[in-house]
C-alpha cells in the first residue's frame, strides 16, 4: 500500500458542497482608505474549518508557467486550486451587494471558488510583489487561523517595478506601504484593483506552512 495523505489518514477525503456554504444575513462593514472604499465582510463561511481541511489535501499547483531560473519551486511555493462544483450561489448576491457599497455597477464574475496557497521556505527578502489587477473589484477570503490578525494585505503608492513577476520572482524591497488590512480569519475583504497591493509576509510566519486565501477578480 502506498503513503497516505494526510487527510486520507485522518478521516477527511470526502468533501461535499455542504463544506463550502456560506452564513446568512453577512454585515457589509464600509472603511475609507486611502480615499478608497473597502468593504468588510466577517464570518463568511460556516464551516471555514471543513474549507482549510479541504485545502490541506491539496497540492500546491502552480497555475503560472513554470521557470526553472525563478523563485517558485525552489525558495517558495505558489499556486492556485479552483472549485466550480462546490461553489455557493449566494457569492452572486454577495458580489453585487459588494460593488453597489463601492460604486462599481455591472460586475461580472463567472468563475469558481479560486484558493491561494502560498508557502515560503525561508523568511521573506521584502515586500511581495505590489502590483495592480485593472478594470476588477478584488476579493480576499483569509483562510489562515495561526495567523488571526496578523498582517494580510498591504496596499502600496505608486511605483515603478522592475521585478521578475508576482508568482516567479517576487521580492521588491523599494516599495512603499500605505496601508495593512489585517488577515481576519474567515473575513472577506473586497476593494478597486487599481490599487497597489501584494499580500504581506512577516517573520517566519508561513515558513513551512501553507497561507490560504479565497480570491474573486470581479469584472467590469
Amino acid at each position: 500500500m502506498g503513503r497516505r495523505s494526510y487527510c486520507e489518514r485522518a478521516g477527511m477525503s470526502f468533501f461535499t458542497g455542504d463544506d463550502f456554504i456560506l452564513n446568512e444575513n453577512l454585515e457589509y462593514n464600509v472603511e475609507i482608505i486611502n480615499d478608497q472604499r473597502v468593504v468588510y465582510i466577517d464570518n463568511l463561511y460556516k464551516n471555514p474549518d471543513r474549507v482549510v481541511e479541504y485545502l490541506d489535501c491539496c497540492p500546491i499547483l502552480s497555475h503560472k508557467p513554470q521557470d526553472p531560473i525563478k523563485g517558485n519551486g525552489i525558495d517558495f511555493y505558489d499556486g492556485r486550486h479552483t472549485i466550480t462544483e462546490a461553489y455557493d450561489p449566494r457569492w452572486f448576491s454577495i458580489h453585487q451587494q459588494v460593488s453597489v457599497r463601492l460604486g462599481m455597477i455591472g460586475v461580472h464574475f463567472d468563475e469558481g471558488c479560486k484558493f491561494n496557497m502560498t508557502m515560503l521556505n525561508s523568511p521573506p527578502k521584502g515586500h511581495w510583489f505590489p502590483h495592480t489587477d485593472p478594470n476588477s473589484v478584488n476579493c480576499i477570503v483569509y483562510l489562515n487561523k495561526s495567523n488571526n490578525y496578523g498582517p494580510g494585505t498591504s496596499f502600496y503608492k505608486s511605483f515603478d517595478y522592475n521585478g521578475g513577476g508576482e508568482h516567479s520572482d517576487p521580492w521588491c524591497k523599494d516599495a512603499v506601504e500605505s496601508h495593512c488590512i489585517l488577515d481576519r480569519f474567515n473575513c472577506g475583504v473586497f476593494f478597486s484593483g487599481s490599487t497597489y497591493h501584494a499580500m504581506r509576509l512577516v517573520g517566519d510566519t508561513f515558513v513551512n506552512k501553507r497561507r490560504y486565501t479565497e480570491v474573486h477578480f470581479l469584472n467590469y
